[in-house]
């Protein structure tokens, strides 16, 4: 279910990291960043050459940023369903996760969340509504388990469901799917692991959407156990291709 992607100022994630996330990822690739005051956001990349040209060409590690690669679970695979979202002009947001009850075959789930929930709070209240603990607490009991990545024009970064990711060299990921895999057992693959690397387990993240698993003693967690991927006309072996031996 993608993953997303917080790089602070002075930071990028290599290009090893860049690549594997497009790889188990490869439904459209997209960043944001903020200049002069300016949301600028690059998006609707369908293959990694492309995708890495432009953010190279960009010259944004002094920037914060946002970076975002897709895998499909609704809405149509095209530049329109690729993120970043621009709410406002002021406000551009990244999702990793189902948000239950939004996305058909058309829209995504994320794309209609933006429309019917995202824009008109902060149309009203502008970016500071972010900071509000009652619309914090809001938007964090709709969206589940999904991850929230915000960036204002000024450069400014938040993250709803921080915890449910984590930071590697500063950098903020909502999964391990920027990691490279290697073999653990003749049934799949798990993560490389890092020196005091928490996800040395590699039964702790779902092995479908890379996300953590929370009291699950399956390696697949909730939402993609009951998830019809066929229902979006979505090959089930595409989504499972990183646990194929």
């Amino acid at each position: 279910m993608c993953i997303a992607i917080n790089s602070p100022k002075g930071t990028s994630p290599t290009k090893n990291a860049l690549e594997n996330s497009f790889d188990y990822n490869p439904d459209g690739a997209g960043y944001c960043f903020a200049n002069d005051g300016k949301l600028i956001i690059r998006k609707g990349f369908f293959d990694f050459d492309s995708f890495l040209k432009s953010y190279q060409d960009d010259n944004i590690q002094g920037f914060n940023k946002l970076i975002h690669f897709r895998i499909s679970t609704s809405g149509q695979i095209d530049k329109r369903n690729c993120h970043p979202f621009l709410i406002t002009e002021n406000v551009a947001m990244i999702h990793n996760g189902i948000i239950p009850n939004f996305g058909n075959k058309v829209e995504n789930d994320t794309l209609q969340y933006v429309k019917l929930v995202l824009k008109p709070i902060i149309k009203e209240g502008g970016v500071k509504v972010l900071l509000n603990p009652s619309i914090q607490n809001m938007i964090i009991d709709s969206i589940g388990n999904s991850k929230l990545a915000f960036l204002d024009h000024k450069g400014n970064s938040y993250i709803f469901n921080e915890k449910m990711g984590h930071r590697n060299n500063s950098i903020w990921y909502s999964n391990n799917s920027y990691k490279e895999t290697y073999p653990i057992n003749n049934y799949g693959y798990g993560f490389k692991p890092e020196e005091d690397d928490i996800y040395l387990n590699p039964y702790i993240t779902c092995q479908e959407c890379f996300n953590e698993l929370v009291n699950n003693e399956y390696e697949i967690c909730d939402s993609c156990d009951e998830l019809d991927l066929d229902g979006y006309g979505r090959p089930i072996e595409r989504i499972n291709k990183w646990i194929e031996v």
